[in-house]
């Protein structure tokens, strides 16, 4: 901007030669030093507790299902009528899709069955107990107990891979396992997440406005 105002100056003689090489001097370094700082500064980092994904009524203490098909069709029924989310066939289409091409059970009894959705507006967490276990093709060949479908938007990788990871790391705690196997009903299952995960928390990028039209 100031360039074009100096080029308009000296055209008009309002500025003399040396004034206006000055001017150009000053735009470039300004774009130099202020681009970074307002590209960091209209780029905002929104940090949400994560149990905010979480909600009492997308709990199912006991599974009904005895297959890991069966269970992510229960668990995307109760995503989809508690969350106002797409139709439940569309989205255990879309979980299904993603656990054929790469199971997502880990070890001691927890599966994380996850997907992302398109128009999905805040990301999903269903969590699920099957105090049986049902058979997900675990690396250690366990049983899942413990599973926790998680529906994130199409457009944002990293919340996804944040929400796996804190899962993965809070339930690798044997405490945590025993209290929630112990549990007796969908409140005493609540009250434990509550617990466990309340301190962890992820962060949303967020881009405000598009800074390739913001002349510098």
């Amino acid at each position: 901007m100031e360039i074009v105002i100096g080029i308009l100056a000296l055209k008009y003689n309002l500025v003399s030669g040396p004034m206006f090489v000055a001017i150009v001097f000053g735009g470039i370094i300004s774009s130099i030093i202020l681009g970074p700082w307002l590209k960091h500064s209209l780029c905002g980092r929104k940090v949400i507790n994560t149990l905010e994904f979480f909600s009492h009524r997308e709990i199912i203490a006991q599974l009904k299902a005895t297959d890991r098909d069966s269970a992510i069709r229960e668990l995307c029924v109760v995503a989809s009528e508690q969350g106002n989310l797409s139709p439940a066939e569309t989205l255990s289409d879309a979980v299904l899709k993603r656990e054929n091409s790469m199971g997502t059970a880990i070890e001691e009894g927890i599966a994380l069955p996850h997907a992302r959705i398109p128009a999905l507006i805040r990301p999903a967490v269903v969590f699920g107990r099957s105090e049986f276990g049902i058979e997900w093709n675990s690396p250690d060949g366990k049983p899942a107990h413990f599973i926790f479908l998680i529906l994130t938007p199409k457009e944002n990788d990293d919340i996804q891979v944040q929400i796996l990871r804190i899962i993965a790391r809070t339930m690798s705690d044997k405490k945590t396992q025993g209290a929630l196997m112990t549990a007796g009903d969908q409140r005493e299952v609540w009250q434990i997440l509550q617990e466990v995960f309340t301190v962890h928390q992820v962060v949303r990028k967020r881009v405000l406005i598009n800074l390739s039209v913001i002349p510098i």
